[in-house]
């Protein structure tokens, strides 16, 4: 009878388990080591960030063009002296609760960011804000001196310490987006658990299975949701580069996007010098363009430091031209931003930017094709 009933409960466990299986996401793609954090104000790494900038929207975000354009905030106005940009809100901002989203979240958020004992690794992208380094410093302990205010809730001032000709780029990246600071006061670390998280992206964290897998969902509070092609998302942790192959042969993973999960056998073949096809180059891969099934669009990070290029590269089989693989891989290409004021570099607009954003142009036609002819998941 002990013997029946324990069979009985594993069966039972076994038909419980296949009845929560989840449908298969509309894109699975192979991330690379488990995110430490999904937190916006202190990921350092390229894993949480792809993650990040689903889940999150700055007062800007980066177009199919690689440049900065409206994000939360649908228009902004900056003074003849470059020093002071008055961002206005969309009305129809929310967080991912329904709340509306405010100029003020935006301030809370910054000191967030910047107070010391967020210990933020990148409050320095900050920086350019009048005071913002003083205070994150210790120095002043009053944010109201700080060069961040909401005169009312669809209005954000913003006054630099300089002309800072790339602050609206600064405006798309994790530490400059909002969290949910009152969300974070109630539950501290744990905020970022699926059941816990509010966010104000694209996508909502619907699940995270520490070294399993990471699920995003379609965020209907999303003020341009009507143009995000993918209702669900699933992120993988995968940090072998074998087994990151193994997961896109097999058809568990539609892309990968670790530059240190090419498989060393496949390097040669991958080689740009050497390889049967021409790789196609694409700057990032976005998940709410509409444009194409698998919704990749061009996109770019300009730092201060570099322009990074990432390629993703195809491998086709000589005698069948079957896909036997799509891996991408971060290439730097040798622009040597960091060599020249970074202000000089967006005012010339040198030939070696002109060519890359000429290249993406012609690139992201050659990719949207490329993946329309892709059949849709199964």
């Amino acid at each position: 009878m002990t013997l029946r009933l324990f069979v009985l409960a594993l069966l039972l466990a076994a038909a419980m388990g296949c009845g929560q299986r989840q449908e298969r996401a509309d894109l699975i793609f192979v991330n690379g080591a488990e995110p430490e954090t999904l937190d916006p104000s202190i990921i350092t790494g390229q894993p949480e960030g792809r993650i990040v900038n689903a889940l999150f929207e700055g007062l800007t975000t980066f177009n199919a063009e690689g440049k900065s354009g409206p994000g939360m905030a649908e228009s902004w106005t900056i003074s003849e002296d470059g020093k002071t940009y008055t961002f206005k809100i969309r009305p129809e901002a929310k967080w991912s609760d329904g709340r509306q989203l405010t100029a003020q979240d935006f301030v809370e958020s910054w000191k967030r960011t910047l107070s010391p004992e967020t210990a933020a690794s990148y409050n320095y992208q900050l920086f350019y804000v009048r005071n913002a380094q003083a205070f994150a410093e210790g120095k002043i302990t009053d944010f109201s001196e700080v060069g961040v205010k909401a005169p009312d809730n669809g209005t954000l001032e913003v006054s630099l310490e300089n002309p800072t000709p790339f602050f609206l780029d600064l405006c798309a990246t994790p530490p400059l987006q909002p969290t949910p600071v009152e969300t974070i006061k109630e539950f501290g670390d744990d905020w970022v658990k699926p059941s816990k998280m509010i966010s104000n992206g694209a996508y909502v964290l619907e699940d995270w299975r520490i070294n399993d897998r990471i699920r995003l969902r379609k965020n209907p509070h999303y003020w341009n949701t009507k143009n995000v092609a993918l209702k669900s998302v699933e992120v993988l942790p995968i940090s072998v580069a074998t087994v990151a192959f193994n997961f896109y042969a097999g058809g568990l993973a539609d892309l990968i996007v670790d530059k240190n999960l090419t498989p060393n056998a496949l390097l040669d073949e991958l080689n740009p010098a050497t390889a049967a096809i021409p790789p196609r180059y694409v700057l990032d891969v976005s998940l709410r363009s509409s444009a194409t099934p698998l919704a990749i669009q061009l996109n770019s990070t300009i730092t201060r430091y570099n322009l990074a290029l990432t390629a993703v590269y195809q491998l086709r089989d000589k005698a069948t031209s079957n896909v036997l693989v799509s891996s991408a891989v971060q290439r730097i290409s040798s622009y040597n931003v960091s060599r020249q004021p970074y202000a000089d570099l967006v005012a010339s607009q040198t030939a070696e930017r002109r060519a890359a954003q000429e290249v993406a142009t012609e690139i992201r036609t050659m990719l949207a094709v490329e993946f329309a002819r892709m059949p849709a998941p199964t």
